[in-house]
This record gives structure tokens, sequence and C-alpha cells, in this order.
């Protein structure tokens, strides 16, 4: 892969400096090799991708620590029953891409559908389809609950000390990160009390 000079930007570096303007950055091989002056580096234009990129502004990609890749997107974020299974990985890896292209470069997603995700995330290294790092939880835990059936495939209902030790034990043997624990009901879960302890 041919190294990328991006040209002539504001560079915004994520350490609280201020704005830079007229910076060059020269990528190559998936690092950062070089952040200068514009017009400062000497390059083969034979073997090196220039992009001018005059008035744009670079940063770090940003981060998402609260997604729910399979939900539907609507103003509830439902797990949808009415389809199937493959056509909601589909539809999951187009909110994968859409993410990318809005910059978030990471998310954590708190809550997949049917363990579907872990299919998502090894897609998206092998370059099947295009996405965000994900940082995965599997199946959220919560207590029996009527988020389970508002939220098919996202829940692992698990009622006292043993049973959640299991479900957490269950969710890192497909993978997972990080262990989403429900410390409430769910908001969004009709039936269900917000300020209710779990």
């Amino acid at each position: 892969m041919k190294p990328i000079l991006l040209q002539n930007v504001t560079l915004i570096d994520g350490t609280g400096s201020p704005p830079q303007s007229a910076m060059d950055i020269l990528v190559s091989d998936g690092l950062i090799r070089s952040i200068v002056s514009s017009g400062t580096l000497s390059l083969d234009s034979e073997s090196t991708q220039i992009y001018p990129l005059d008035g744009m502004t670079l940063l770090p990609g940003l981060i998402d620590c609260h997604v729910h890749l399979f939900g539907d997107g609507g103003p509830e974020g439902r797990i949808r029953t009415d389809e199937p299974l493959g056509v909601a990985l589909l539809r999951a890896a187009l909110y994968a891409q859409r993410t990318l292209e809005a910059g978030i470069t990471t998310v954590r997603d708190l809550g997949g559908q049917a363990h579907m995700e872990f299919a998502l995330r090894q897609s998206i290294a092998v370059g099947y389809c295009s996405g965000p790092r994900l940082v995965l939880a599997g199946k959220l835990l919560s207590m029996t609950s009527a988020g389970a059936e508002a939220f098919m495939g996202m829940y692992r209902e698990a009622d006292g000390a043993d049973e959640v030790r299991k479900a957490a034990r269950e969710q890192l043997k497909v993978g997972a990160d990080v262990i989403k624990v429900m410390a409430t009901g769910a908001i969004m879960t009709p039936g269900e009390e917000p300020g209710a302890s779990q």
C-alpha cells in the first residue's frame, strides 16, 4: 500500500493544544509517520498518494462508549423480531459503516443480538465490511425482566449470584471484552421501573 500524504490541513491533535493550521501528515503502513508544516516534507510523489485537503480539519477518531448496532435506529432502539437474523446482521454492518464514516473509529456495543455482534467484528477485521473497532459486551446481564422480550437476543437473564457468575462466564467465553450489568430497570422498556434496583 502506498504512503498517504494529507496536505494542508488544520490539525486538532487531541492533547488540548490549540489547532495547528497548514499541516501535512504522512501515513504509511497504517501509522502516522510525520506531522510537519505544509510544504516542508520532501517525498517521492510517484510512490505517495497525495490528498490536498485545503480548508479541512483532521482530528483523532472519536469513541462512542454506548451503542447497540443491532438496534433498529428508531427512537426506542428496539431489536426487530420481524426479520431474519441474516438481515439484522447486514443492517448492523450498514450501521457500523455509517458510524465509521461519521468519524467514530471505536464503539463499545453494550448489547447486541444473539451474539451476532461477534460475527460482525470478525467480518470487519477480515475486510468483508467496514466499521469501527468493536469493544463488545455480548448479552447484557439482567435479573428476570420485561427487557428480555422487548429487546430479543440482547438480554441474558440471571437471578442470584451463581446465575450472574455463570452468565458473565458465558459472555467471556464467546469473546466479550466487557460485561454489562443492568443496575436498574431500563428506561425504554415498557412495564419496567427505571429507578428499581436490580
